[in-house]
């Protein structure tokens, strides 16, 4: 977090790392485990059978990359719509934190 001036010190900057899902988990099968060869493998058949979009295999590896240093951020933001399409995606990414011990009911609020 930066300090912006001390004119108008009540406004903040967040400048960290972004983490955009490029999934849509309201339509085709998954599993419980996201960060899983199993996972990736059911969604690429998925998305390939059905909308012809090939997944990149690495990139996406690499962008869950992000949730295994969490430690290096004091704050997550999940910041998504109101709708059934990004409420589905949010279940996923917060059982994503989930299994990587990130977070607990403790320290999780909406």
């Amino acid at each position: 977090m930066a300090h912006v001036s001390p004119i108008i010190s009540k406004i903040s900057i967040y400048v960290e790392s972004f983490f955009t899902w490029h999934e849509m988990l309201c339509e085709g099968p998954t599993c419980e485990i996201v960060d899983s060869q199993q996972f990736l493998n059911i969604r690429k058949a998925f998305l390939s059978d059905f909308y012809q979009i090939e997944i990149d295999e690495y990139a996406f590896q690499e962008d869950l990359k992000i949730f295994n240093n969490l430690d290096d951020y004091s704050d997550i933001i999940l910041w998504f719509e109101y709708d059934l399409f990004c409420h589905v995606n949010l279940i996923a990414i917060i059982s994503l934190l989930q299994q990587k011990k990130c977070i607990t009911s403790s320290v999780f609020s909406l």
